[in-house]
């Protein structure tokens, strides 16, 4: 391997993952390093001296690598309001069309299955128009595999329900949905895993911003299934407000490490009130442990410990699956 190929490849690993934008780095960089080796060929040195000197004066890969690394991941402020604005967006959808009913006012009420409809075709359309190709759409992809995987289940039971009077034994025996649920989520998790996987090879990052639909969001809902309202409705307003503030701020850094400790932050802020309010406003405690059957100092440290344990490890998931699947990748591979 020549100077050149050995500097360009020291200098890609330290590059963001997303690999147009790599190419486009290597291909000018490239084109430098050629132009300054010819100038100093036309000096009396030979190709393989001059390119070797070209590339001494450039910098070290590592160096220049990170420098030009923190150039092109920061994201803006627009961007990052973009990639936020669907958690926004999700908050309002559950919490808006429910919460004037408390308050007196019911006429929003109606709208809440237009409002969703309307989501999910804004959500579809951005993760199929720019999911693959921008920083900021990764949330909103993030809520496309949910909604493909809400999509999925109620096909899945409505398939059932369809079928059931056909194949019942007993007209009056209960119609179980529990097998036609268990399908359409082994339906989906390939579906899942593949785009998971995607996305983080392309940019860790990214894996980690449409894993925040699932963490917190998504996990907060079901935590806050037994809450009464409208305390329950406000707190899925207030992680959608958390999730898409962490969303905004994490784009905004750009570096992949700086970014996910943003997420992993406002995770962290988001699922202490909730695994408070999963604890103590619902008779069925979601995230108790079980520490003799009672409420006790113990027993609540260790719930909201395992809740934000838990919550953590899911939203890192894209991580550890990327890693899992590169390690098979490399047993598989011959070197």
């Amino acid at each position: 391997m020549d100077t050149l190929s050995r500097y360009l490849d020291d200098l890609a690993a330290r590059l963001p993952r997303e690999p147009r934008l790599r190419e486009e780095i290597l291909t000018e960089v490239e084109a430098h390093l050629r132009a300054r080796a010819r100038a100093l060929a036309q000096q009396g040195l030979d190709e393989e001296a001059s390119m070797r000197q070209a590339v001494e004066r450039f910098g070290p890969a590592e160096e220049v690598g990170d420098a030009l690394a923190r150039v092109h991941r920061g994201g803006t402020w627009r961007e990052g309001l973009a990639g936020g604005l669907v958690h926004l967006l999700a908050g309002l959808v559950v919490s808006v069309p429910v919460l004037p009913w408390h308050y007196g006012g019911p006429w929003l009420g109606g709208w809440r299955l237009p409002l969703e409809i309307a989501f999910g075709l804004a959500t579809a359309a951005v993760s199929l128009g720019w999911g693959r190709r921008r920083r900021w759409a990764a949330p909103w992809v993030g809520y496309g595999l949910l909604l493909a995987f809400g999509l999925a289940v109620a096909a899945a039971q409505t398939l059932a329900r369809a079928i059931w009077p056909l194949i019942a034994p007993h007209p009056d025996m209960g119609l179980d949905l529990t097998v036609p649920t268990l399908a359409a989520v082994v339906a989906w998790v390939p579906l899942g895993a593949f785009a998971y996987l995607r996305l983080t090879q392309r940019d860790r990052l990214s894996g980690v911003l449409a894993a925040m639909a699932l963490v917190p969001f998504y996990w907060s809902v079901l935590m806050l299934d037994e809450v009464t309202s409208p305390p329950r409705y406000l707190l899925v307003l207030a992680v959608g407000i958390v999730a898409a503030v962490a969303t905004a701020v994490a784009i905004r850094l750009g570096d992949e490490r700086q970014g996910i400790v943003a997420l992993v932050a406002g995770n962290l802020l988001a699922t202490l009130p909730v695994s408070h309010a999963a604890i103590y406003a619902t008779a069925y405690p979601a995230v108790l442990l079980s520490v003799g059957g009672l409420l006790s100092p113990v027993s609540v440290v260790a719930s909201i410990a395992a809740y934000v344990a838990i919550s953590t490890v899911l939203l890192l998931g894209p991580l550890w699956f990327q890693a899992g699947a590169d390690r098979l990748w490399r047993r598989a591979t011959p070197s």
